[in-house]
């Protein structure tokens, strides 16, 4: 498949469509992020903080989650490189809102590997996995098993990233989810890129939800590069359907050292 920019600004509208127009309820975002296949380099440490905020948000109690609305969820990740493919992440999840919705909400551990370059791959690619920990009320179950493989590849000034996630809920289903991410991006600058981020639930694997209860939304994004150990991205999300809060704004600022 061939990329141009004529194109893809011929699709924009509809996009640009389809982001505009919905409606809304319930969900909770600590983790807004479409991940590339490239591990954090080995020596290197990655401290990055997620600030997500739903202006407007489903109003009651929904499946044992806290209501949504007005609600700010703060995650801290931090990410090591212990080889030139394989990195450790942890994240300590929060959320600051009112009636008793203020708290750590939870941990997850994620290890990931890649597939070197010397592999020759016409792709990116690496898996992670992740587990961890979450209070009832921030999530509506105690312990979460995941595994997301990634696949990316640059296009001249187009990017695109994969994410075909699968959750597992520990203490709740013996099922897998699948929740798949996507983003595609346009380099606009030396500095920034500007795009698209699409973020969904699916439900159990072999009992697919209907439409109006899945978990759908797509970004208006944007990374800024501020320097080779800086990174930066923000976007505004629309739910797409009955089951999704109506807007989401989003913001990761992210730190890397070398240790």
């Amino acid at each position: 498949m061939t990329f141009s920019y004529k194109s893809t600004i011929k699709y924009l509208p509809v996009l640009l469509l389809v982001f505009l127009f919905g409606s809304i309820s319930a969900q909770d975002d600590y983790e807004i992020q479409v991940y590339s296949s490239q591990t954090a380099p080995k020596g290197n440490t990655l401290f990055e903080l997620h600030s997500n905020f739903t202006p407007v948000g489903n109003k009651q109690y929904s499946d044992n989650i806290f209501p949504s609305d007005k609600i700010v969820h703060e995650t801290l990740e931090i990410t090591h490189g212990f080889s030139d493919i394989f990195e450790m992440g942890i994240y300590f999840f929060n959320a600051i809102g009112s009636n008793g919705r203020t708290g750590y909400a939870g941990s997850h551990i994620r290890p990931r590997v890649r597939i070197p370059e010397s592999w020759n791959l016409p792709v990116g690619l690496s898996v992670g996995s992740e587990i961890g920990y979450q209070r009832i009320g921030f999530f509506n179950n105690h312990w979460l098993f995941e595994i997301h493989p990634i696949i990316d590849k640059e296009f001249g000034r187009f990017y695109i990233a994969i994410n075909p996630t699968f959750d597992w809920n520990i203490d709740r289903s013996a099922d897998f989810e699948f929740n798949p991410c996507m983003m595609a991006s346009y380099k606009i600058s030396k500095i920034a890129d500007l795009g698209l981020e699409w973020y969904s639930g699916y439900g159990p694997v072999q009992d697919i939800l209907p439409w109006d209860q899945q978990h759908q939304v797509l970004y208006i994004a944007t990374n800024i590069n501020f320097g080779t150990n800086w990174e930066f991205n923000a976007g505004i999300g629309r739910g797409l359907n009955s089951s999704t809060d109506p807007w989401i704004i989003k913001c990761i600022l992210g730190k890397s050292f070398a240790f």
